[in-house]
């Protein structure tokens, strides 16, 4: 009898140890995964209206363009929702008129909306978005041997696309974007700009603090679905353009946040789940701790 509560009491010191490391390693990995959970989405909210300066449908088969002018001053407003999350790295690119730089965004990475004349616009209606972060920095006016010249402007601005892809190709493409244009700063005529400089953009959430309202700038948003016809393959036949005068724009950026009170109390559940499981097995024998696998993304 004594043996056996000798037995027993070593065998609930052990249990004790084995609740107490167990506790510890389970806080470890609560405190871990509160600390790995990413940081929530900066999201920067683009809202902006004016009225239509054009609207025409080009046939691409016969190359007649039918000018809309009943549509001109029809009030229009738009909104980009741009998660700065969801765009890969930073892609550069250099041309004889300058520096590109840009960030492609995942599905998902940018939600638009459009409403014309008081009618919603289903923007994202086909099954392939995708959207871009842009940015041009100009090298200014450029002049060549037989006199000719060209100037790229100073630009950065948002793109999005939606396409419908099908087994006989592309059968749909919505084109919607806005962008802000230094096309006239007189320091481009020299060579070289000071409005604005590509190394401003490091990040997608670098946009949030790109010129906005600089009077100087060019403001355009431009809209257009290009439709096409599928048999065996896909053509497109005529396009319907957009070209809408901003008269006003807003951003407004979201603020990074430390993990919901929802989530930790999820994480705290869990963890209090895991010992009370803990303490009913140590009777019979030992728990040993579960692997944790975290998944970035």
């Amino acid at each position: 009898m004594r043996a056996t509560l000798l037995q027993s009491n070593a065998l609930t010191s052990q249990n004790k140890n084995n609740m107490k490391h167990t506790s510890k390693y389970l806080s470890a990995m609560a405190i871990g995964a509160v600390l790995a959970t990413p940081a929530q989405a900066v999201p920067i909210v683009f809202e902006f209206a004016g009225t239509v300066s054009q609207h025409s449908v080009l046939d691409y088969g016969t190359g007649v363009q039918l000018e809309d002018a009943g549509a001109i001053g029809t009030a229009w407003t738009a909104q980009f929702i741009v998660e700065t999350d969801l765009f890969g790295p930073l892609q550069t690119s250099a041309s004889e008129f300058g520096r590109n730089a840009g960030f492609t965004g995942l599905p998902g990475a940018v939600t638009p909306s459009l409403t014309i004349g008081g009618v919603s616009l289903d923007v994202a209606r086909f099954n392939t978005d995708t959207a871009m972060l842009r940015a041009n920095d100009s090298l200014g006016l450029v002049t060549y041997p037989n006199g000719g010249w060209a100037m790229q402007p100073d630009q950065w601005g948002v793109n999005f696309r939606s396409s419908e892809i099908t087994p006989q190709g592309i059968a749909g493409v919505i084109d919607f974007q806005m962008g802000f244009f230094d096309y006239f700063n007189v320091a481009d005529l020299t060579g070289g700009t000071s409005m604005f400089s590509l190394e401003d953009v490091t990040s997608p959430l670098s946009f949030a603090a790109l010129p906005l309202d600089n009077p100087v700038w060019f403001r355009d948003v431009e809209y257009s679905v290009e439709g096409y016809s599928c048999v065996l393959t896909c053509n497109a036949v005529n396009v319907d353009f957009w070209s809408l005068g901003l008269t006003s724009v807003t951003r407004t950026v979201g603020a990074n946040s430390v993990p919901e009170p929802d989530t930790l109390a999820l994480l705290l559940a869990g963890l209090g789940g895991a010992l009370g499981l803990r303490r009913r097995r140590s009777v019979g024998g030992l728990l040993h701790p579960t692997e944790a696998r975290g998944i970035a993304t």
